[in-house]
This record gives structure tokens, sequence and C-alpha cells, in this order.
């Protein structure tokens, strides 16, 4: 089978032994076992750090590294390569929609430009946490911009991130915009109830 280790780069020294003796000799112990398995696999190993440069990164040990160097693939930063964002967006939508079980149509007029131009300094990962953000918060049958810059990494922002009852104050309000006021009505989209609501909505009102 084929093994992948994602960030490698740290990996503490004693998970490092550890891997370096699996791969040497083939062999491992379970969790909790007793005895060793003979196993046959590849391994795939990711990271975001320069492991070939002993100076930067002593920690990480050199017969290891010679160990997994194999082919090497560099995968240049999504700010580099802009025209992979609305493949790599539709398919994080598809996979979103499905597990929110929400019928979205797509991304709205305009979600696609504003995706491709931020510099995005957690590449791929944070791609698809802005994405999956978007669909969970989302209210309407589209991701628009304004669903993507409310759940867009601060990295590039001004502002600091936002609380988690922040986040939920910002949903609040923008379902009940998207219900145009009617409190009832975004109750019920939040799957909560009308009491609920209005105490949330007297909260802010007194922290004005």
């Amino acid at each position: 089978g084929t093994l992948f280790l994602d960030e490698v780069g740290d990996l503490s020294s004693e998970s490092q032994a550890r891997i370096l003796r699996a791969i040497e000799t083939k062999r491992f112990r379970r969790v909790g076992g007793k005895e060793e398995i003979q196993a046959d696999f590849r391994i795939i190993a990711a990271t975001n750090k320069n492991i070939s440069d002993p100076v930067r990164h002593p920690e990480f040990r050199r017969d290891l590294y010679h160990r997994l160097r194999g082919v090497e693939i560099q995968i240049p930063p999504l700010r580099d390569r802009k025209e992979d964002i609305e493949e790599l967006a539709e398919h994080f939508l598809n996979e979103a929609r499905g597990m929110a079980k929400r019928p979205l149509r797509g991304f709205a007029e305009g979600a696609i430009a504003f995706l491709r131009e931020r510099s995005w300094p957690g590449n791929v990962r944070e791609l698809k946490y802005c994405v999956e953000a978007a669909v969970t918060f989302g209210v309407g049958e589209y991701i628009t911009v304004d669903d993507l810059k409310a759940m867009a990494s601060a990295h590039e922002q001004e502002h600091r991130p936002l609380t988690l009852a922040e986040v939920e104050r910002q949903h609040i309000l923008r379902a009940l915009d998207y219900c145009n006021g009617r409190v009832v009505d975004a109750a019920r989209l939040l799957g909560i109830s009308k009491t609920k609501l209005y105490e949330r909505l007297a909260e802010y009102r007194t922290k004005q």
C-alpha cells in the first residue's frame, strides 16, 4: 500500500526515528501491539518546509531526509497558479454542499473573480476552508462574494480573526436580512426557535 505523510517536516525527533526504522526494516508495531508486522509499502511525503536545508531545519534528520527523497515534485503556491482556482473551488463546493445537504446552484457572479484576486497565503487549504465555511454559513442559492469575504482568512485582511460569537452574530444578521427582517422565517432558516432568535437580537442591541 501507500502511506502518505503530510507535513513531514513537523515530525518530532521520536516520530522521525520510528518512521526511519519502519522504512529501513519494512516492519512496524501497531499501537498497543506486541508483535512486529512485516509490510511492503511506499511512502509519499509532503511538507511546506525546506527540509533539504540542514542549516534552516537542523532538527530534521538527514538520514530520514535521504530515505524519503526520491522523485521530488515542487508545487508552486496557489498565487502562482491562479488558473487552478476555479476548478479547485468548484470541487470544494461540490464536496461541501453534499456534506451540508444544501441544494446550492454554484457560485454567484463575481465570486470566482474574488477568489482569483486573493494571494492565498494558506494555499489550497485556505481556499478549501473559505469555500466550506461559505457553504456552511451562507443562506442563498448561490455562494456570493459577500459569503466568501465573510469567511476569508484573516491573513490578508486588515481586521483580526472573528470570534465564534462574532461569526454567529454575522450569520444571524445575514439570515435576518435574507428573510427581509421576518424573525419567524429567519428562525426557521437558522434552525432555532423564534424565542432564541429574539434573545440573540436583544443581546446585539445592548452591545451596540
